[in-house]
């Protein structure tokens, strides 16, 4: 018995152990790398003999394999074996935790509620579960910590839900590739966020609170970077091997630290509508560059170095603060060059 015991507690230390309370529902989950365990969860998928019976079984009318996709409705992807992978809800009074039994279930999309909340039973989706959009679902959103159980999550959208924190746990879902949280409240991003090795693209549009990017710093493989529409002041530090540098519509006045985000492989840098007067001349170390967007700043004059960049295939460089002179010498320059010149 005593052995019992020892393994019992041994086995336990190598889980995670959550805690998930709610009105008449009280449920433990543990996690573990392969496995999770519910223990005293409501939710009984054994009453559920296939897929077809989940999806028979919801409150609303549920398309099924609709040759297009229809924005105002449900519907979901069977396979041939007749096993859901992709499930889409639409406008839902609330979120059945049947489909959580769904045992195929790769994608899955809610969108267009009303302060809907994500059940902790999304936890059952861990082994399978590759893809999760959550569109305009609340005005408040606040994400479950079992949500961070899904490490098997390639993408995950938040798009206009009231999101005001992203916590640290973001750092578990390991496996992520591309983030969009567009639209949101954000005031910050967790400095946690650069440990996800995979993520290739981040985007933070349209969060007006967010002010700055550099808990960013450290970041190595992320490609596309879309920080646009928020109140951002200054360029992070250290955020290397990015290719495609979208920050329009913020803050900037200065470029210091550019060259800390651009390298070779940049190829594309958006900055327009911001309040940029000078554009450094390490601009220089994006050689692959092709869309350099500038248009509505405050520049007064172009850096030499811009002539140099071979790769470049279209310059915006319309309303700033060039002189006549400036503008005729920037066109004659480039007149012998097979970029495209917008002023």
């Amino acid at each position: 018995m005593r052995l019992f015991a020892l393994i019992l507690v041994v086995l336990l230390a190598s889980w995670t152990l959550s805690w998930v309370s709610g009105k008449n529902n009280y449920a433990i989950y543990f996690s573990h790398p392969h496995i999770i365990l519910c223990l005293g969860s409501q939710l009984d998928c054994s009453i559920y003999n296939s897929n077809k019976a989940i999806i028979q079984s919801l409150p609303f009318r549920v398309d099924i394999n609709p040759s297009v996709n229809l924005s105002g409705s449900s519907y979901v992807r069977v396979d041939y074996g007749g096993r859901v992978t992709d499930l889409t809800l639409t406008m839902v009074d609330s979120i059945p935790t049947s489909i959580f039994c769904l045992d195929s279930l790769k994608s899955l999309t809610i969108q267009y509620g009303t302060s809907l909340t994500i059940p902790p039973e999304i936890a059952r989706l861990r082994s399978y579960l590759t893809s999760l959009s959550l569109i305009k679902i609340s005005s408040s959103l606040t994400l479950p910590s079992e949500l961070f159980n899904l490490t098997n999550l390639f993408s995950l959208s938040i798009i206009s839900c009231g999101l005001e924190t992203l916590p640290d746990a973001i750092s578990q879902l390991s496996a992520l590739n591309e983030l969009d949280l567009t639209g949101n409240r954000l005031t910050s991003i967790p400095v946690t966020l650069a440990q996800i090795s995979l993520l290739r693209t981040l985007v933070l549009n349209a969060n007006p609170g967010l002010t700055s990017l550099d808990n960013l710093q450290g970041t190595q493989f992320l490609w596309n970077l879309n920080a646009s529409n928020c109140f951002i002041d200054h360029l992070p530090m250290n955020v290397s091997n990015t290719g495609v540098i979208e920050l329009n519509g913020n803050q900037l006045t200065s470029l210091a630290n550019l060259e800390t985000i651009i390298s070779d492989i940049t190829t594309v840098i958006s900055l327009k509508n911001n309040n940029i007067t000078v554009l450094p001349t390490t601009i220089r170390k994006a050689t692959k560059l092709e869309i350099l967007d500038l248009s509505n700043n405050q520049l007064t004059e172009l850096p030499e170095v811009v002539y140099s960049l071979s790769a470049l295939k279209t310059l915006i460089l319309s309303k700033n603060s060039f002189s006549r002179l400036e503008i005729e010498w920037i066109q004659g320059r480039f007149r012998t060059m097979s970029a495209v010149v917008i002023l």
